[in-house]
Protein backbone atom coordinates (compact mmCIF):
# COMPACT_ATOMS: atom_id res chain seq x y z
CA UNK A 1 0.00 0.00 0.00
CA UNK A 2 1.20 3.54 -0.71
CA UNK A 3 3.25 5.00 2.13
CA UNK A 4 2.42 8.26 3.85
CA UNK A 5 2.71 11.03 1.25
CA UNK A 6 4.39 13.31 0.51
CA UNK A 7 7.85 12.42 1.86
CA UNK A 8 10.75 10.04 1.23
CA UNK A 9 12.08 9.42 4.71
CA UNK A 10 9.74 6.53 5.53
CA UNK A 11 10.66 3.17 3.97
CA UNK A 12 8.04 0.51 3.20
CA UNK A 13 8.52 -3.13 2.32
CA UNK A 14 5.89 -4.63 0.08
CA UNK A 15 5.47 -7.43 -2.39
CA UNK A 16 1.76 -6.71 -2.94
CA UNK A 17 0.18 -5.42 -6.11
CA UNK A 18 -1.13 -1.81 -5.99
CA UNK A 19 -4.32 -1.72 -3.93
CA UNK A 20 -7.71 -0.10 -4.14
CA UNK A 21 -9.95 1.22 -1.36
CA UNK A 22 -13.45 2.45 -0.64
CA UNK A 23 -16.58 2.00 -2.70
CA UNK A 24 -15.72 0.46 -6.11
CA UNK A 25 -17.97 2.96 -7.75
CA UNK A 26 -16.23 5.88 -6.04
CA UNK A 27 -12.65 5.27 -7.14
CA UNK A 28 -10.76 7.41 -9.63
CA UNK A 29 -9.89 5.51 -12.83
CA UNK A 30 -6.63 5.99 -14.78
CA UNK A 31 -7.28 6.62 -18.46
CA UNK A 32 -3.54 6.75 -19.12
CA UNK A 33 -1.21 4.70 -16.89
CA UNK A 34 1.76 6.31 -15.17
CA UNK A 35 5.08 6.13 -17.02
CA UNK A 36 8.81 6.50 -16.33
CA UNK A 37 11.19 8.29 -18.68
CA UNK A 38 14.91 8.99 -18.58
CA UNK A 39 18.14 7.00 -18.66
CA UNK A 40 18.15 3.98 -16.33
CA UNK A 41 21.85 4.43 -15.51
CA UNK A 42 23.57 5.37 -12.26
CA UNK A 43 24.36 9.07 -12.26
CA UNK A 44 21.33 9.92 -14.42
CA UNK A 45 17.75 10.82 -13.39
CA UNK A 46 14.32 9.30 -13.93
CA UNK A 47 11.16 11.34 -14.40
CA UNK A 48 7.71 10.06 -13.46
CA UNK A 49 4.49 10.95 -15.28
CA UNK A 50 1.38 10.38 -13.12
CA UNK A 51 -0.84 9.75 -16.15
CA UNK A 52 -4.46 10.84 -16.64
CA UNK A 53 -7.31 10.00 -14.25
CA UNK A 54 -11.11 10.26 -14.38
CA UNK A 55 -12.98 11.17 -11.16
CA UNK A 56 -15.70 8.82 -9.84
CA UNK A 57 -18.23 11.65 -9.94
CA UNK A 58 -18.59 14.64 -12.16
CA UNK A 59 -16.96 17.66 -10.54
CA UNK A 60 -15.02 15.47 -8.08
CA UNK A 61 -11.35 16.51 -8.40
CA UNK A 62 -8.81 13.68 -8.25
CA UNK A 63 -5.92 14.18 -5.84
CA UNK A 64 -2.71 12.54 -7.18
CA UNK A 65 0.25 11.52 -5.04
CA UNK A 66 3.28 9.42 -5.93
CA UNK A 67 6.35 7.68 -4.50
CA UNK A 68 9.49 6.03 -5.86
CA UNK A 69 10.29 2.44 -4.86
CA UNK A 70 13.51 0.46 -5.06
CA UNK A 71 12.80 -3.27 -5.51
CA UNK A 72 14.93 -6.34 -5.91
CA UNK A 73 15.76 -7.73 -9.36
CA UNK A 74 12.48 -9.67 -9.38
CA UNK A 75 10.50 -6.46 -8.81
CA UNK A 76 9.37 -7.51 -5.32
CA UNK A 77 10.54 -6.64 -1.81
CA UNK A 78 10.22 -2.91 -2.48
CA UNK A 79 11.23 -0.04 -0.26
CA UNK A 80 10.29 3.60 -0.64
CA UNK A 81 13.30 5.74 -1.56
CA UNK A 82 11.64 9.04 -2.48
CA UNK A 83 8.19 10.60 -2.53
CA UNK A 84 6.23 13.57 -3.88
CA UNK A 85 8.89 14.72 -6.36
CA UNK A 86 8.51 13.60 -9.97
CA UNK A 87 12.29 13.36 -10.51
CA UNK A 88 14.50 10.70 -8.98
CA UNK A 89 18.33 10.93 -9.21
CA UNK A 90 19.90 7.48 -9.59
CA UNK A 91 22.93 6.50 -7.51
CA UNK A 92 25.25 3.49 -7.33
CA UNK A 93 22.95 2.03 -4.64
CA UNK A 94 20.28 1.57 -7.32
CA UNK A 95 22.43 -0.53 -9.67
CA UNK A 96 20.89 -3.96 -10.27
CA UNK A 97 17.55 -2.93 -8.69
CA UNK A 98 14.13 -2.34 -10.24
CA UNK A 99 12.88 1.22 -9.73
CA UNK A 100 9.10 1.69 -9.67
CA UNK A 101 6.96 4.82 -9.78
CA UNK A 102 3.65 4.36 -7.88
CA UNK A 103 0.76 6.80 -8.23
CA UNK A 104 -2.38 7.01 -6.07
CA UNK A 105 -5.51 8.78 -7.30
CA UNK A 106 -7.84 9.72 -4.46
CA UNK A 107 -11.43 10.95 -4.52
CA UNK A 108 -11.89 14.19 -2.65
CA UNK A 109 -15.57 13.34 -1.94
CA UNK A 110 -15.66 9.68 -0.96
CA UNK A 111 -13.67 8.62 2.10
CA UNK A 112 -10.97 6.08 1.20
CA UNK A 113 -12.00 6.15 -2.40
CA UNK A 114 -8.66 5.62 -4.11
CA UNK A 115 -6.85 3.52 -6.67
CA UNK A 116 -3.06 2.95 -7.18
CA UNK A 117 -1.16 2.22 -10.34
CA UNK A 118 2.54 1.44 -10.94
CA UNK A 119 4.45 2.55 -13.96
CA UNK A 120 6.41 -0.26 -15.59
CA UNK A 121 9.56 -0.72 -13.48
CA UNK A 122 13.02 -0.16 -14.96
CA UNK A 123 16.24 -2.06 -14.19
CA UNK A 124 19.15 0.22 -13.28
CA UNK A 125 22.60 -0.41 -14.76
CA UNK A 126 25.99 0.93 -13.77
CA UNK A 127 27.35 4.00 -15.47
CA UNK A 128 29.59 3.09 -18.42
CA UNK A 129 33.31 3.47 -17.78
CA UNK A 130 35.08 5.20 -20.63
CA UNK A 131 38.77 4.35 -21.02
CA UNK A 132 41.18 7.21 -20.36
CA UNK A 133 44.79 7.62 -21.50
CA UNK A 134 47.51 8.07 -18.83
CA UNK A 135 47.95 11.53 -17.36
CA UNK A 136 50.67 12.63 -14.96
CA UNK A 137 49.54 14.00 -11.58
CA UNK A 138 52.74 14.06 -9.52
CA UNK A 139 55.91 14.60 -11.59
CA UNK A 140 58.62 11.91 -11.65
CA UNK A 141 61.75 12.39 -9.55
CA UNK A 142 65.36 11.18 -9.58
CA UNK A 143 66.94 9.97 -6.35
CA UNK A 144 70.65 9.45 -5.79
CA UNK A 145 73.79 11.54 -6.22
CA UNK A 146 74.75 12.44 -9.78
CA UNK A 147 78.34 11.38 -9.28
CA UNK A 148 80.49 8.81 -11.03
CA UNK A 149 79.89 5.34 -9.65
CA UNK A 150 76.61 6.29 -7.92
CA UNK A 151 73.27 4.66 -8.65
CA UNK A 152 70.39 6.90 -9.77
CA UNK A 153 66.77 5.76 -9.51
CA UNK A 154 63.95 7.19 -11.61
CA UNK A 155 60.67 7.28 -9.67
CA UNK A 156 57.60 7.39 -11.98
CA UNK A 157 55.51 9.77 -9.88
CA UNK A 158 51.71 9.47 -9.79
CA UNK A 159 49.53 8.87 -12.86
CA UNK A 160 45.81 8.58 -13.57
CA UNK A 161 44.12 6.68 -16.37
CA UNK A 162 42.48 3.37 -17.13
CA UNK A 163 44.22 0.32 -15.69
CA UNK A 164 46.45 -1.40 -16.36
CA UNK A 165 49.18 1.23 -16.80
CA UNK A 166 52.74 0.11 -17.60
CA UNK A 167 55.87 2.23 -17.33
CA UNK A 168 59.03 2.44 -19.42
CA UNK A 169 62.18 4.34 -18.47
CA UNK A 170 65.04 5.92 -20.35
CA UNK A 171 68.28 7.78 -19.67
CA UNK A 172 70.29 10.05 -21.94
CA UNK A 173 73.65 11.82 -21.73
CA UNK A 174 73.45 15.48 -22.79
CA UNK A 175 76.48 17.61 -23.69
CA UNK A 176 74.64 19.48 -25.13
CA UNK A 177 72.89 17.02 -27.50
CA UNK A 178 71.25 14.08 -25.77
CA UNK A 179 72.04 10.48 -26.64
CA UNK A 180 70.31 7.45 -25.08
CA UNK A 181 72.45 5.43 -22.67
CA UNK A 182 69.99 3.12 -20.87
CA UNK A 183 66.36 1.92 -20.81
CA UNK A 184 66.20 0.85 -17.17
CA UNK A 185 64.65 2.41 -14.09
CA UNK A 186 68.06 2.55 -12.40
CA UNK A 187 71.24 3.92 -13.94
CA UNK A 188 74.82 3.66 -12.70
CA UNK A 189 76.71 6.87 -13.49
CA UNK A 190 79.92 6.18 -15.44
CA UNK A 191 83.16 8.04 -16.09
CA UNK A 192 81.87 8.95 -19.55
CA UNK A 193 79.11 11.00 -17.88
CA UNK A 194 81.60 13.28 -16.11
CA UNK A 195 80.96 16.89 -17.16
CA UNK A 196 77.64 16.07 -18.87
CA UNK A 197 74.05 16.38 -17.80
CA UNK A 198 71.79 13.37 -17.46
CA UNK A 199 68.22 13.44 -18.73
CA UNK A 200 65.57 10.88 -17.81
CA UNK A 201 62.15 10.09 -19.27
CA UNK A 202 59.17 8.20 -17.86
CA UNK A 203 56.69 6.79 -20.38
CA UNK A 204 53.26 5.67 -19.11
CA UNK A 205 51.22 3.45 -21.42
CA UNK A 206 47.80 1.79 -21.42
CA UNK A 207 45.43 0.49 -24.09
CA UNK A 208 44.33 4.04 -24.96
CA UNK A 209 47.60 5.88 -25.39
CA UNK A 210 51.02 6.91 -24.09
CA UNK A 211 52.24 9.95 -22.16
CA UNK A 212 55.83 10.98 -21.47
CA UNK A 213 57.50 13.18 -18.86
CA UNK A 214 61.15 14.18 -19.35
CA UNK A 215 63.45 15.46 -16.62
CA UNK A 216 66.31 17.66 -17.81
CA UNK A 217 68.58 20.29 -16.31
CA UNK A 218 67.92 21.75 -12.89
CA UNK A 219 68.58 20.02 -9.59
CA UNK A 220 67.43 16.57 -10.72
CA UNK A 221 69.89 16.54 -13.60
CA UNK A 222 72.88 18.21 -12.01
CA UNK A 223 76.30 17.92 -13.60
CA UNK A 224 78.15 14.79 -12.66
CA UNK A 225 81.05 15.27 -10.26
CA UNK A 226 84.50 13.94 -11.18
CA UNK A 227 85.99 11.02 -9.27
CA UNK A 228 89.38 12.76 -9.12
CA UNK A 229 88.28 14.26 -5.81
CA UNK A 230 88.29 10.83 -4.20
CA UNK A 231 91.37 9.63 -2.34
CA UNK A 232 93.05 6.38 -3.22
CA UNK A 233 92.89 3.35 -0.97
CA UNK A 234 95.84 3.42 1.43
CA UNK A 235 97.96 1.36 1.47
CA UNK A 236 97.34 0.60 -2.20
CA UNK A 237 97.39 -3.16 -2.92
CA UNK A 238 99.82 -4.92 -5.25
CA UNK A 239 99.29 -8.24 -7.05
CA UNK A 240 101.91 -10.96 -7.50
CA UNK A 241 101.26 -13.68 -10.10
CA UNK A 242 103.46 -16.53 -11.29
CA UNK A 243 102.84 -19.59 -13.46
CA UNK A 244 103.48 -21.36 -16.75
CA UNK A 245 101.87 -21.02 -20.19
CA UNK A 246 101.32 -24.25 -22.12
CA UNK A 247 99.31 -23.97 -25.33
CA UNK A 248 95.66 -23.31 -24.55
CA UNK A 249 96.12 -23.16 -20.79
CA UNK A 250 98.00 -21.17 -18.17
CA UNK A 251 98.87 -22.87 -14.90
CA UNK A 252 98.93 -20.35 -12.03
CA UNK A 253 101.17 -21.38 -9.19
CA UNK A 254 101.08 -18.11 -7.22
CA UNK A 255 98.39 -15.40 -7.02
CA UNK A 256 98.59 -13.08 -4.04
CA UNK A 257 97.50 -9.56 -3.12
CA UNK A 258 99.94 -7.67 -0.91
CA UNK A 259 99.35 -4.57 1.22
CA UNK A 260 95.60 -5.17 1.47
CA UNK A 261 94.17 -2.74 4.10
CA UNK A 262 92.44 -4.30 7.08
CA UNK A 263 88.64 -4.23 6.69
CA UNK A 264 88.81 -4.12 2.88
CA UNK A 265 86.62 -6.27 0.62
CA UNK A 266 88.09 -8.29 -2.24
CA UNK A 267 85.68 -9.03 -5.08
CA UNK A 268 86.43 -11.59 -7.79
CA UNK A 269 84.41 -12.00 -10.99
CA UNK A 270 85.25 -14.69 -13.58
CA UNK A 271 83.84 -15.09 -17.11
CA UNK A 272 84.54 -17.77 -19.69
CA UNK A 273 84.42 -21.58 -19.94
CA UNK A 274 87.46 -22.11 -17.73
CA UNK A 275 86.11 -20.40 -14.59
CA UNK A 276 86.25 -22.32 -11.30
CA UNK A 277 83.45 -20.02 -10.10
CA UNK A 278 81.58 -16.92 -11.32
CA UNK A 279 81.71 -14.60 -8.33
CA UNK A 280 83.45 -14.63 -4.98
CA UNK A 281 83.90 -12.15 -2.13
CA UNK A 282 86.60 -12.12 0.55
CA UNK A 283 86.28 -9.88 3.61
CA UNK A 284 89.70 -8.99 5.09
CA UNK A 285 89.93 -8.85 8.86
CA UNK A 286 90.30 -5.44 10.44
CA UNK A 287 93.68 -4.32 11.65
CA UNK A 288 96.99 -4.01 9.86
CA UNK A 289 97.43 -4.52 6.14
CA UNK A 290 98.15 -8.09 5.12
CA UNK A 291 98.87 -10.40 2.22
CA UNK A 292 95.94 -12.44 0.89
CA UNK A 293 96.47 -15.54 -1.26
CA UNK A 294 93.72 -16.17 -3.81
CA UNK A 295 94.07 -19.95 -3.72
CA UNK A 296 90.89 -20.70 -5.64
CA UNK A 297 92.52 -19.09 -8.68
CA UNK A 298 95.82 -20.96 -8.28
CA UNK A 299 94.96 -23.55 -10.91
CA UNK A 300 94.93 -24.18 -14.64
CA UNK A 301 93.02 -21.48 -16.55
CA UNK A 302 91.83 -21.88 -20.15
CA UNK A 303 92.46 -19.33 -22.89
CA UNK A 304 89.52 -16.95 -23.23
CA UNK A 305 88.88 -16.77 -19.49
CA UNK A 306 88.78 -13.30 -17.90
CA UNK A 307 89.22 -12.61 -14.18
CA UNK A 308 88.49 -9.19 -12.62
CA UNK A 309 89.72 -8.52 -9.07
CA UNK A 310 88.74 -5.42 -7.07
CA UNK A 311 89.83 -4.28 -3.62
CA UNK A 312 87.55 -1.70 -1.95
CA UNK A 313 87.21 0.05 1.37
CA UNK A 314 84.91 2.95 2.20
CA UNK A 315 84.51 5.94 -0.10
CA UNK A 316 87.92 5.69 -1.75
CA UNK A 317 89.36 4.73 -5.11
CA UNK A 318 89.98 1.02 -4.91
CA UNK A 319 92.27 -1.35 -6.80
CA UNK A 320 91.13 -2.83 -10.15
CA UNK A 321 92.96 -5.74 -11.86
CA UNK A 322 91.84 -7.56 -14.99
CA UNK A 323 93.55 -10.74 -16.27
CA UNK A 324 92.62 -12.08 -19.71
CA UNK A 325 94.15 -15.48 -20.34
CA UNK A 326 95.45 -16.05 -23.86
CA UNK A 327 96.64 -18.97 -25.94
CA UNK A 328 100.41 -19.32 -25.94
CA UNK A 329 101.01 -16.00 -24.13
CA UNK A 330 101.09 -14.61 -20.64
CA UNK A 331 97.78 -13.17 -19.43
CA UNK A 332 96.94 -9.64 -20.63
CA UNK A 333 96.84 -7.52 -17.50
CA UNK A 334 95.18 -4.17 -16.75
CA UNK A 335 95.89 -2.33 -13.47
CA UNK A 336 93.58 0.62 -12.79
CA UNK A 337 91.45 2.14 -10.04
CA UNK A 338 87.74 1.69 -9.39
CA UNK A 339 85.25 4.13 -7.86
CA UNK A 340 82.96 3.14 -4.98
CA UNK A 341 79.94 1.09 -6.15
CA UNK A 342 81.20 1.16 -9.75
CA UNK A 343 82.24 -1.84 -11.84
CA UNK A 344 84.20 0.07 -14.48
CA UNK A 345 87.91 0.96 -14.15
CA UNK A 346 89.11 4.58 -14.06
CA UNK A 347 92.49 6.23 -14.10
CA UNK A 348 94.21 6.43 -10.75
CA UNK A 349 94.82 10.00 -9.58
Amino acid sequence: MLAALPGAAQAVTTGDEPVEGGNPGARPTPTQDPTISGSATAGQSLTGNRGSWNPPFLGDPVALDSIWLRCNAAGTDCRQVAGATLTYPLTSADVGSVIKFRVRGTSTVVTDGYRERDATGVVISAAPVFPVAPSNVTPPTITGNAREGELLTLNPGTWTGSDPISYNYGWARCSPDCRPVATTQRYRVTGTDVGSQLAAVVSARNAIGTANVTLRTGAVAAKVASTTRLKRLSPFPLMLIDGRVAGRTTSISTLRLRRVPGGATIGIRCTGRGCPFRRSTVKVRKGKSRTVALRRLQRRMRAGTTVVITVRKGNTLGKYIRLRFRRGSAPARVDRCVAPKSSKPVKCS
